[in-house]
């Protein structure tokens, strides 16, 4: 589902990162017109690198049932 982005900077200081309206992800595309972005974090350091170092860290531990 498409979601419109905007160029201008977001001033609430309060939001999380993936809430903000000029931020894309990686594999994005640009529907019309043309698209110009800022690489700002790469590897472990986006936001699905979080996700990934969460999930690779999980302990096992046995089930109670």
């Amino acid at each position: 589902m498409p979601v419109p982005r905007t160029c201008e900077p977001v001033t609430a200081d309060n939001i999380h990162s993936s809430e903000a309206s000029n931020l894309v992800f990686a594999d994005s595309t640009v529907g019309s017109d043309r698209g110009v972005v800022v690489v700002c974090a790469t590897g472990s350091h986006t936001e699905f690198g979080q996700v990934a170092h969460l999930t690779a860290h999980l302990k096992l531990e046995a089930s109670t049932i």
